[in-house]
């Protein structure tokens, strides 16, 4: 019952009543040439027959055989299709008839089959064998017979006898045979017009079912599932049409609507955590000063070998106001301050830094820098940050004697840059891809897990996108994507999906 209230039903009962008034027309416009040419063909055989009759009883006529010449009258009358044959004298009385009560009584001139002669009067014309309707299934045709030498060498008629028309032959053939011919072959029209129409409105049917009225159904029920919620199955694909485009398209923004569906919910959490972070910097940085100020103070009153065990505490203590920091600079998200940037030198820069810091000692770093590149609106110290969480996370991760790679490029379309941070390490684990941007999630031992989330917010506060490619044959990639127009794009959450940052 679906089916015949979708859209495929409607078109092709569109369809079956468009194909059935051309067939309409087009079986009438058949019979109707058919039926005429039926009729010709009637008229023709009926002056042949006419002519027929006449050449068989002229003779007879010419020899004075008058019983010889009524027999043939009769025995024309007796074939098939004959219903009636008349000799007729000029002054319209019937000499002889295949129905002897006939003989004797006289045709007017307003008759049918007088008419044509005598339409200028009751003088009569001379005109050729002709054929008329005289009645609805009875063809009458009449021969007129004119005086002709041959007559006048009988002696039957003078050379001067009238105005040459001595009289005319009647003959009424049947029409219904040729009327069961004319219904055989309009029955036959009808039929295959209907048979024609209903394997068309059939084919159009199942056609417009197949590749539309199922692809339009997973449409409407595509849109159902969005509306409940459910963002993760797809329309398939079936075919490049415009349906094709249309499912596309509605999977790229179902896309779209899980990525910012993701992103607002990252961000949520991310909202909820910095203020929970802000509220424990606040709370414990108060008493490390404390601890840092006697720390200081203890020791200078106390001997050599009595410093190491304060200047632990006093290192430890350094490094919880480290974290402390880091907890304050996630919380606070204070907007960039962008200007034109050339992202190329700012690499070079971190990079540089880097290894005078012997940070990336054991492994290679290789840069490929695209040459002309567009300076990019970018806070250059929020984006330091991110670089050298980026390259150093790539450097924990490469074996010795690996290799970092960083690359810059122009994206395709001309509309913003990227820059790719790859390293030769086995990879993410698949159980720890949809947390790697988690706050406060790592799996290193000296670890606070905040490098990450914070690079992804600095990203994300540029109108930009943080993703990452891993295999554990060929290592992780980081990927930043930036607008070169500030404030375009939009960077949805990037949670792993299957092992890749969206």
């Amino acid at each position: 019952m679906l089916y015949l209230r979708g859209i495929a039903a409607k078109v092709a009962v569109a369809v079956a009543g468009a194909v059935t008034l051309g067939f309409a027309l087009l079986t009438v416009l058949l019979h109707t040439t058919a039926e005429q040419r039926l009729y010709q063909e009637a008229d023709q055989d009926a002056v042949r027959w006419v002519e027929a009759a006449w050449g068989a009883a002229r003779g007879e006529m010419f020899a004075g055989r008058h019983e010889t010449m009524r027999h043939v009258i009769v025995s024309l009358a007796g074939r098939a299709g004959v219903k009636r044959v008349q000799l007729l004298d000029h002054d319209g009385v019937v000499r002889y008839s295949s129905n002897p009560a006939e003989e004797g009584t006289k045709r007017p001139p307003t008759a049918p089959e007088c008419r044509r002669c005598h339409a200028g009067g009751s003088r009569p014309l001379r005109a050729p064998p002709w054929s008329y309707a005289a009645d609805g299934r009875t063809l009458g045709v009449v021969h007129p017979l004119y005086n002709t030498p041959a007559c006048q060498q009988s002696g039957c008629h003078a050379p001067s006898a009238g105005a040459g028309v001595l009289g005319v032959v009647l003959m009424s053939l049947s029409m219904d045979q040729r009327e069961a011919t004319a219904a055989d072959l309009r029955r036959q029209l009808y039929l295959f017009a209907a048979l024609l129409t209903l394997v068309i409105t059939t084919t159009v049917f199942v056609l417009l079912t197949k590749l539309l009225g199922k692809p339009v159904g997973e449409l409407v029920e595509g849109t159902r599932r969005l509306a409940a919620g459910d963002l993760g199955q797809p329309i398939p694909v079936r075919s490049s049409d415009e349906i094709g485009l249309l499912a596309r398209s509605f999977n790229e923004n179902t896309e779209r609507l899980a990525r910012a569906q993701r992103q607002l919910h990252e961000m949520e959490k991310l909202a909820s955590v910095g203020r929970l972070a802000a509220g424990v910097a606040h709370e414990i940085n108060n008493p490390l000063t404390g601890i840092l100020t006697y720390a200081e103070a203890l020791r200078e009153d106390l001997t050599p070998e009595q410093r190491a065990d304060v200047d632990a505490i006093i290192g430890e203590a350094l490094r919880c106001r480290d974290i402390v920091r880091r907890l304050l600079d996630f919380a606070r998200r204070r907007p960039p301050a962008k200007r034109a940037t050339d992202l190329n030198q700012l690499v070079k820069h971190v990079i540089q830094l880097l290894e005078r810091q012997k940070a990336l000692g054991h492994v290679r770093v290789v840069r490929r820098l695209a040459p002309e590149l567009p300076t990019v609106m970018l806070d250059s110290s929020q984006f330091h940050q991110v670089l050298v969480n980026l390259v150093v996370n790539a450097a924990e991760a490469t074996p010795a004697g690996g290799t970092i790679t960083v690359v810059t490029a122009a994206s395709p379309d001309g509309a913003g840059i990227h820059l790719d941070v790859s390293d030769t390490g086995s990879g993410v684990p698949p159980e720890v891809r949809s947390h790697i941007f988690d706050p406060f999630f790592t799996t290193k031992t000296m670890g606070t897990g905040l490098g990450l989330p914070v690079a992804w917010g600095i990203v994300q506060q540029h109108g930009g996108r943080l993703s990452f490619v891993t295999t554990a044959e060929r290592g992780t990639t980081f990927t930043v994507e930036l607008p070169l127009a500030p404030g375009e794009g939009g960077p949805p959450y990037p949670g792993a999906h299957a092992g890749t940052a969206p």
